[in-house]
């Protein structure tokens, strides 16, 4: 989304993605939410309705310690119906490995490389898996976040009484025990639903966030970024995040501005209908360019992080792959 001059600022905040990342969110001003967990657990059978209800309510470890709950005891029935309902396309499922045998070999393609925090118990949960919860829900224009705090409770119902992990299979995450914990903790996060990816290395070297899909934007990516300036890269890429998450989406040949560099955002990648599903950001070369080369680099918006981490850290650093 662009405003009229089709220029948009970029996040501006303390370099790591943290400040704006663990601010709370204000509801989007138009939003699409599409999530996809799957809980892959040890115990065979679904839990009882009453039995799910009773964890979420009274039962919920994330409750305020000062009292009061996440889900209300008489209402937390509506809090789910409420969520789920907002989807036109939603679904949760219990699946038994000789039933759907696809959900554990997509499963065992991503494991264990989207497991890089699992303990000893977590693997062998996933080892001994007999059960497979699966939540989708696609919300537009949802009046609030609360929708997703809800869906990430739900998730961790399932995992805590049956025994499981979380797969965000949008994010490209498997949480262990111990990682899911954090995400609970603030589940509105956007730590909590993107994350930034690395490849590559030196001029080929790139970092990309995975996630932002959820959140109806295409995924965002820095190429030939110096290494000393990785952290600045990755925060500038989770305050995106976080601006996807208020309803902000990127969109192709859009103008960015990031400590004072100007960016423009290109495709490099589409899906099978044609839709954009990564854009790269280059250093802008005006508004007269009708086509902006992806290979252009972003040689100016490397200064221009190298500027504000100078001003903070009071030296200069030399430029290093």
């Amino acid at each position: 989304m662009s405003d009229r001059d089709g220029e948009k600022a970029g996040p501006e905040g303390n370099g790591d993605g943290r400040e704006g990342a663990d601010a709370p969110l204000e509801p989007p001003a138009h939003a699409r939410i599409d999530v996809l967990y799957r809980v892959f657990a040890v115990k065979k059978a679904m839990p009882p309705l009453e039995t799910l209800l009773k964890r979420l309510t009274g039962g919920n470890p994330y409750n305020p310690p000062e009292g009061g709950y996440v889900f209300p005891p008489g209402a937390g029935m509506r809090r789910l119906q409420d969520a789920l309902g907002a989807s036109p396309d939603y679904f949760v499922m219990g699946y038994h490995r000789e039933e759907a045998p696809t959900l554990w070999e997509e499963l065992a393609a991503a494991y264990p490389a989207e497991a890089p925090g699992f303990d000893d118990d977590d693997h062998l949960i996933v080892r001994n898996a007999n059960l497979c919860v699966v939540i989708r829900a696609q919300l537009v224009n949802p009046e609030d976040n609360m929708y997703l705090e809800t869906l990430c409770h739900l998730a961790d119902a399932f995992r805590d009484l049956q025994r499981g992990v979380v797969w965000d299979v949008r994010m490209g995450r498997i949480w262990g025990e111990r990682e899911w914990a954090d995400v609970m903790q603030a589940p509105l996060s956007p730590l909590s639903h993107v994350q930034v990816e690395r490849s590559g290395e030196g001029p080929e070297r790139i970092l990309r966030t995975r996630g932002l899909v959820k959140f109806g934007s295409p995924e965002l990516e820095v190429k030939g970024g110096p290494a000393h300036l990785e952290r600045e890269i990755e925060g500038m890429l989770l305050d995106a995040a976080h601006a996807a998450m208020r309803g902000d989406i990127f969109e192709p040949d859009e103008a960015i501005e990031v400590h004072g560099a100007r960016l423009r955002a290109v495709a490099v990648e589409h899906d099978e209908q044609g839709a954009v599903r990564r854009l790269r950001l280059v250093d802008d070369p005006g508004p007269e360019a009708e086509h902006v080369d992806p290979e252009r680099g972003m040689q100016q918006g490397f200064k221009a992080l190298q500027a504000a981490r100078e001003a903070i850290e009071g030296k200069r650093w030399e430029w290093q792959w």
